[in-house]
């Protein structure tokens, strides 16, 4: 699995290996990463590692994608924002 995640970066490795440590049996991490995994098909490797780095620095290793969504619900608001502004 941590094979996989060296695919997209060693930041995504650390946090594979991170979630995988976390839990009583490392099965149980097995449908995070696999769920990380499939985030990587929707962005790009350099997206997924500074996903990855912000989920290590401060400990939101299982919550990558939620990371991930806050950063695009900030970025539509903001596209929002600017055509209401424009009179769009």
């Amino acid at each position: 699995m941590v094979h996989w995640a060296q695919k997209i970066g060693p930041q995504t490795a650390r946090l594979f290996e991170r979630i995988l440590a976390d839990k009583p049996h490392p099965e149980m991490g097995y449908r995070s990463c696999l769920g990380i995994i499939r985030l990587a098909d929707q962005y790009s490797p350099a997206r997924m590692e500074a996903a990855a780095e912000r989920a290590l620095l401060t400990g939101a290793c299982p919550n990558v994608h939620r990371i991930e969504m806050r950063g695009d619900s900030k970025r539509k608001n903001r596209g929002k924002a600017s055509a209401s502004a424009n009179g769009d």
